[in-house]
């Protein structure tokens, strides 16, 4: 039912499109443990966790730092489950910072996951450390950090174990496949597979909810 037409990014080749509004680059992780999430036993049909556990929708602009968003997504949402909190947090310090990533030439949110936790390192609120849509010198002030992770996990790919998830965990932090999304504007977006590979992601989002309204 996705609807598609003329948008902001429809003067781009497919090209400029990747390379300044996406910025996810995938990784082998066939190595990496897949947790087993319990079955989603919920009765409802929907769960939707916007405005719930989800800060206002954020534009990344001219930069690839979409692994940055879909990284504090995932903290911002996790976080709330776990303190009631809700927190809008900082992605210019990961795109500052995280040097396990490209910033705005792109990352994986795994990656900066586990460098936040080698690392130490928290995420400060968005207000103290505001977004600017390019590279710049790292300013966190670790005094001003509130939110930080021990641990993360890779989730399954099937979608019974995903939906478990997001029910026990908010948000969840993905890769897409962006090819349909330059001209998207609205609906729900079900490309065919031929035209739209599901394994070449190259766009961080987060799954914030599922089923029909």
């Amino acid at each position: 039912s996705a609807s598609h037409g003329i948008t902001r990014f429809a003067d781009l080749t497919h090209e400029e499109f990747y390379t300044q509004y996406l910025g996810y680059i995938p990784t082998d992780d066939s190595n990496k443990s897949v947790a087993e999430v319990a079955p989603y036993t919920g009765s409802s049909s929907l769960v939707d966790w916007t405005d719930v556990y989800t800060t206002p929708v954020k534009d990344q602009g001219y930069c690839g730092s979409c692994w940055a968003f879909s990284t504090v997504a995932n903290i911002e949402g996790a976080g709330s489950v776990e303190t009631g909190s809700l927190l809008s947090l900082s992605e210019q310090e990961l795109v500052d910072c995280d040097t396990a990533d490209g910033g705005c030439n792109g990352g994986l949110p795994s990656t900066a996951f586990q460098f936040m936790i080698d690392q130490g390192m928290g995420l400060e609120k968005e207000s103290a450390y505001p977004y600017t849509a390019q590279d710049g010198t790292c300013k966190k002030v670790a005094s001003q950090e509130k939110a930080f992770i021990t641990a993360w996990h890779q989730i399954s790919t099937n979608e019974n174990q995903i939906a478990a998830a997001l029910q026990q965990y908010g948000p969840l932090s993905i890769g897409i496949n962006a090819l349909t999304m330059q001209f998207y504007t609205g609906g729900v977006s079900d490309p065919n597979p031929i035209l739209c590979n599901p394994q070449a992601l190259d766009h961080g989002v987060a799954i914030v909810g599922f089923g029909t309204a």
